[in-house]
Formats: C-alpha cells, structure tokens, sequence
C-alpha cells in the first residue's frame, strides 16, 4: 500500500460501530521493565507455501468422554479429529457445546468431523441410539441377506449386521432406498444442530465383504463379481450424492480399503481416512512392504478432491519411537494428515510426541519420486528435512551443513539437538533434523541487528531501533512479490527476554510533550494463527512505552513499571479477531475495536497529540479510511519524556501456542500540528 503523503480528515461518526459491540475487551499488558536490543535472528526467504507441516490428525471415535475438558485440550492441538458422537449423547452437556469447546481451544484451527456408516447396524433393540435405523431396516427388510433368507455379517465383532444399501433394494413409500433415508436421518441428529466440518463415511469398501442376493433374484452374488462390487460402490455414491444435496458445501471424508480409483469414488471424496497402514497384522506395511503403503497413500491423495484431506493412520506402542518415526517420516512425503492410534488405547485417546512440536513450516521440495541417498527418501521443508529408509539395512548418508538433531525428551538419544553433518539411519527408520536457526546475507554471514531492521524501518529510523527476541528463532525476514515482511514468532517454551515473553521490534523516536507524531505500519495475522478464546488473556502487538528521563539523569534502576500508555492488544470472540485500543495514563481504558481478517495485510496509520494531561489525542485509521476508525482523548504518558514504541507480539506468559505476525512498511513522522476534525 502506498504511504498517504497528507492526511486529510473528516468529521464523522466513529466507524464500524456493529463491531464495538463485542462485550469482553482486552486486559492491558504489563509494564516490560527496560528495552535492549538483542541478537539478529532466523530469516526466511520467501512465504512458503501452505500447508504447514506437520499436520496432525485423531481417529477418536472410541471412548465417549468428550465433555472432559483435559480430553477436548489434547483434541484441540490436532488438526482434524473424527469424533464418534451417539444419537442422544449427554443432552445435557450437548454434542455442538464440544464442537464450540474444541474451536475455542485450537483458535479456529481444528476441522472436526463426526462419524456415520452404511454398510452395518447392530440389532439390539435395547440401544436407543440406534433404534430408529433398526426399525427402518426391518419395517423395509434392508438387511443383506442371503438367497436362504439368512442375514449376512463381514464381522461379529459390534454385534452388527450389514446392509442391503444397492440399488437392488426395493424403496419405499418416499422412493427412497437406505442411502438416502440414512443421509436425511442423520443430517438431522448430527449435522443440522451441531456446525462440524466433515461428514465422515466409514467402511468405504471396494467391493463387499458378504455373499448376499443383493438383487432379490434368489441367487447370492459373487463379491468378487465386477457386477457386484460395482453395484455395491454404487450405493456409497448414492449416499453421497444425497449428502451433497441435503447438506451442500460439507467436505466428506471416507474410510476407504482401497485407492478411490473406481469410476464410482474417483474424485468424489474431499477426505480419506487410510486405516492402519502400519502397525497391525493386516495393514499393507506387514504384507505388502513400504513401497504399497506409499503407493496407496499417493492415490489416495490424488483421486480426492480439493483440500485432500487424507489420514495417514499407524497403530503402534507410544514408547517405539523408532516405528512412530519410520511412520511419520514416512506421511511428511506427501501432503496428508499423520494419525497416530495407540494400540492400548484404539481410538480414544491423543498421543504426543517430541517431533509434533517442532514446526516443519511448508514443504520446500515436490513429494519426491524416487530415493535421494542410498534408498533413503527425503523431503525438504522450510526449517527442517524428513528422510526415511524403508531398506532392510542401516544406512549413513550425508546432510548438506547446517542442519541438527532435533532437542527431545521422549528418546535423548535420538533427539539431544547436536550438529548432525551425517546420519546413520537403521532399516525401517526415520528421523526429523532441523535446519540451523538464523538467516545469513549472499555471504553466508548470519544477518545482522540492522539488516533485519532495515527490511521494515527507513534509513532515518534505524539509529533509533532495536530488536528485543530471546533467540534467533524469534524473528525472520520473509519477502514476497509486494516486498518484506518482519515475521514475530512465539514459540512454546521460549525463554524471556527482557523479563517476558516477547518478540518486538522498539523504535525509540524523539519527541516532546505536546508534539503530534503520526506513527504508520501494516501487519499480518496468518491464517492458521492460535488465538487464546474464549480466555483471551493480555497480547500486545503493539504498544508506546514509558522510559526513564534521560535528561533528568534517570536510569531503569528502581524505575516504576507500568502498562502501555497506549497499546493495540489483540483478541477473538465469536470466531473474529480484532484488535482492541487501550489509552490512558495512569488507568487504561479501552476507546474502540479494529477487526482484523486472517491472511491480510491490515494498514494502521495513528496520529497521537502526546500529553500527559486532557488534551492529549489520538486517532486511528485503518485500511486507508478517511476518517478515524477509533479516537481517544486524554493523558497517554505516564511521565514526560518520550514513549518509545514496540511492535511485534508481547503476551501472557501461560499462552503456550506457537503464532506467528507479521510487520510491514513502518514510519515514524512529526507533523506541525493536529490535523484531525473530532468525529461528532
């Protein structure tokens, strides 16, 4: 955006007055006791594009303790999660209150799918949760059997019994066959009243597992029959179909045994769920060998449509780290969601690991196609690589300088953050490394405090500047078509800096009481940012900071703290994100609310009259708004000496997620004198 050479402001009413009227306001900040600036820090060279790795997916379909407020945490940090919700569950806690909990906790972030079948229903007239099915299928004699009138199961496991779902089923009253009727019944328990994000198809088979006259023709049909099996992919698609029709826009995910290659599934799912790849005696690594799993992960990802969500499941013992990495390395080759099942725990509970903490960022490299070193595979990311070796012998291969082992608890061993220049990786094996933390110039020199300073500040800025991170992890260049960006980045674990939990840039510009300076950046909520709904404790990403007076000789030493004089804290409610203005000295006060959309570059240009009496001012305007978003009035110093200003993020230190902000175009200018006529 270019930079407004005069402004020229215009009576009027306060804008975006609907949006003010979101009731919790942001608590102020707490004093930061002394500026500095630190260390340069890790830069990246372009944005990568999305996805973000790793992704991170749950299979929670077993145990029913979704009101468990530990249980929705751990369900919130994935990225997508099945759960398997009952007609009838807890109506006194509700289905929608988890699926609200769970958005609240992740910030937006987690996609929540629930869980239906067609092919099987028990018959236990005792379980009111299914009861209505079971009428339906014996009033209508759905059930699959066969040509001797007996019905048909694939497994007595669930007590269930499978279905006639084809279009050799007679309809009934309404024409409808049970794909249809099933789709209307449960989009009206599950999916009207409760805003999930997928509807997830189980037993999404490639052909039947029962012998059954599925046509009523007194003969029981071959599932080996190309007839039969495409008659029984047939009536997934019905379902489908009708879904589609009843509930349009709602991705579908299917737990498929095949690649969705057939002409009935090829590009008709968003989703799919690739149950046990791993792990168990029947999953295609036991039988079939590495180079199926891969083979059948790759379909499955190319005939889905857009957005692809594919699981890639493993079944395995939490303390096996060795196969928990041989798998996960193994799903970072492609897109897809890795889900981990813990096989004392099926699909009840969330397992996390070391390697889930360390962010990946976006893939660099194409999923690769053949083997980069001696049969190990290998794909690059933004901070990190993944190599696998599905070989049957250990292997040590090479690595480019500058990647490290990562820095773990669960196997120190393996992870204890050491230079890794070459790896020996057994057989069946995989491993995460990290790329050395910190930009460098053309030169191979690691960037120094003014070459990150300079990517946001003028020339004439810089000498007034500093950088307060904690490490060079903290802070990265990122350039793309429009320009540069700063990127902030929180990281879980981070220590402090200057006695809080912070990744800023201050500019401490020179100015008097009384003086009118106009301040300007803009700034970038990413996408996939973690908000801290529905608790939304105190986050600045930007703030002017009282300082002592050098002038009077004063120093930091037994200098009062304060909060902001004037500060931009953030915060979300109702799934938005906005930025709340608090002004005021030596009491706070939040004057107004700017909103903010995710993925945009958002202008801020603020003009401040700097006093520390009634006739201190400040207006907001935002997104090259003629007149004032916001307007304040009143003290906004806390002494008399000039308020330096911060921006980046600084937040409460119980704020355990990684997030990232970036920062643009910053300027900094006196002007003779208030150019703003009040809004009435």
């Amino acid at each position: 955006m270019r930079i407004i050479e005069r402004l020229k402001f215009q009576s009027t009413a306060q804008t975006i007055v609907s949006w003010v009227a979101f009731a919790v306001l942001i608590a102020s900040a707490q004093a930061a006791p002394r500026s500095g600036a630190s260390e340069p820090r890790e830069t990246r060279d372009i944005r990568g594009p999305k996805p973000s790795f790793p992704r991170l997916m749950g299979m929670n379909i077993g145990a029913k303790n979704y009101d468990e407020p530990a249980y929705q945490s751990q369900l919130a940090r994935l990225d997508v999660v099945i759960l398997g919700f009952y007609k009838g569950w807890k109506p006194g806690y509700g289905v929608a209150k988890v699926v609200r909990n769970l958005k609240e906790l992740s910030g937006g972030k987690v996609l929540v799918g629930q869980y239906t079948i067609l092919n099987e229903c028990d018959d236990d007239p005792k379980n009111s949760a299914t009861l209505d099915i079971q009428t339906k299928l014996n009033d209508m004699d759905w059930w699959a059997r066969k040509a001797d009138g007996s019905r048909v199961q694939w497994t007595a496991q669930y007590r269930s019994w499978d279905i006639n779902f084809t279009a050799g089923s007679r309809p009934d009253a309404n024409g409808q066959r049970f794909p249809q009727w099933l789709t209307e019944r449960d989009d009206r328990v599950f999916f009207k009243p409760v805003p999930f994000d997928l509807w997830y198809c189980d037993n999404v088979f490639v052909r039947p597992r029962v012998t059954a006259d599925w046509n009523h023709a007194g003969a029981d049909g071959d599932p080996k029959s190309p007839a039969v099996a495409a008659a029984y992919r047939a009536g997934h698609r019905a379902e489908w179909d009708h879904i589609r029709r009843v509930h349009p826009g709602l991705p579908l995910m299917g737990n498929t045994d095949g690649d969705l290659s057939e002409s009935e599934y090829a590009g008709q799912l968003e989703g799919a769920f690739l149950e046990g790849l791993m792990g168990k005696n029947w999953s295609i690594e036991t039988w079939g060998g590495w180079s199926k799993v891969m083979s059948r992960y790759h379909s499955a990802m190319a005939n889905t449509r857009a957005p692809h969500i594919v699981g890639f499941n493993m079944h395995g013992d939490p303390a096996d780290y060795r196969f928990f990495r041989y798998a996960y390395a193994s799903c970072l080759l492609d897109d897809g969601y890795f889900c981990f099942t813990a096989t004392d725990k099926e699909y009840s509970s969330v397992t996390w690991f070391d390697e889930f903490d360390f962010k990946l960022g976006a893939a660099v490299t194409q999923p690769p196609t053949g083997p980069w070193q001696s049969g190990v595979w290998r794909r690059d990311f933004e901070h990190g690589i993944a190599l696998v070796n599905p070989t049957k012998e250990g292997v040590t291969v090479t690595l480019d300088p500058g990647f490290f082992r990562l820095k773990g608890k669960q196997d120190p061993a393996t992870n204890d953050g050491s230079p890794a220049s070459s790896i020996m990786l057994p057989a069946r094996d995989g491993i995460i490394r990290c790329r050395e933390v910190g930009q460098h110039n053309s030169g191979g020199q690691p960037l120094s405090e003014k070459q990150y300073l300079s990517t946001v500040l003028p020339q004439e800025l810089i000498r007034y500047a500093g950088i307060e991170v904690p490490s060079r992890e903290n802070i990265h260049v990122l350039r793309d078509g429009a320009g540069q960006d700063l990127e902030f980045r929180l990281v879980p674990g981070q220590p402090k800096k200057n006695n809080g939990i912070r990744a800023e840039i201050s500019v401490d510009y020179p100015y008097s009481v009384g003086d009118v300076v106009r301040y300007r950046w803009e700034m970038r909520l990413p996408g996939d940012f973690k908000a801290d709904d529905p608790w939304n404790r105190w986050w600045v990403m930007g703030q002017w900071h009282d300082q002592p007076n050098r002038t009077k000789g004063e120093t930091w030493q037994g200098f009062p703290a304060h909060s902001p004089a004037v500060s931009f804290n953030y915060g979300r409610r109702d799934g938005k994100d906005f930025l709340s203005l608090l002004v005021g000295s030596p009491k706070m006060k939040t004057v107004g609310l700017l909103p903010l959309t995710r993925d945009t570059c958002h202008a801020l240009d603020i003009v401040i009259k700097w006093s520390q009496g009634d006739d201190g001012r400040i207006a907001v305007f935002f997104d090259g708004s003629k007149a004032p978003a916001v307007t304040g009035t009143g003290p906004n110093m806390h002494n008399g000496f000039q308020h330096y200003l911060k921006l980046g993020m600084y937040r409460h230190p119980e704020i355990s997620t990684e997030n990232r902000l970036d920062i643009r175009n910053v300027l900094i200018q006196k002007l003779k004198d208030w150019p703003v006529v009040e809004p009435r």
